[in-house]
């Protein structure tokens, strides 16, 4: 779990704590081994994410919000909010089946623990989030806005992601940096 902490907390968020990412990975990679499906798990970790962050992170997100309906109007954030899910549907609903199965294939071999496979699946999504995947999945988010947009959300996001780290990569659709 300390991997995956330090390559949320080095190439994505510094905001979420040590505890708070090991609660998710394993609440994924729980929902991943049970066979449920990637979009329910994406709306159960909005849960998930709800019951666990403080009232300063959740104030992050409240003056994120603030800020993009004050720069663009209130369908602002609705078009972020919709954006995001489409990114991470597309770009982690793939990732999640291959998972399943991996993990599945693991079971039906029936020769290791429930541990050692969560272990298996947990090395293998590290795998997955590379530096380069993140700046892919930062450059889709980014090319759903025009130059107006993206500079309302930026830098206001990188109170929440480090978007700093892969802004200048990427552009919207415009073809602006």
């Amino acid at each position: 779990m300390k991997e995956a902490y330090e390559r949320t907390h080095n190439h994505f968020s510094s905001m979420f704590t040590e505890d708070q990412v090991t609660q998710i990975v394993k609440f994924v990679m729980g929902q991943l081994y049970q066979g449920t499906d990637p979009g329910t798990i994406g709306n159960n970790l909005m849960t998930k994410f709800a019951t666990i962050l403080t009232p300063q992170q959740m104030s992050l997100f409240t003056t994120f919000g603030t800020t993009v309906t004050f720069a663009i109007g209130p369908t602002g954030i609705t078009k972020f909010l919709t954006s995001l899910k489409t990114v991470c549907s597309n770009n982690l609903t793939p990732m999640m089946i291959q998972l399943q199965d991996y993990m599945t294939e693991l079971k039906s071999n029936g020769t290791l623990t429930q541990e050692q496979i969560l272990n298996n699946g947990l090395y293998n999504a590290l795998t997955f989030f590379s530096v380069t995947r993140f700046t892919t999945f930062c450059c889709r988010l980014k090319r759903f806005f025009n130059n107006k947009e993206w500079s309302a959300f930026y830098p206001a996001i990188n109170e929440i992601v480090m978007y700093n780290l892969y802004n200048d990569q990427c552009k919207t659709n415009q073809g602006s940096i």
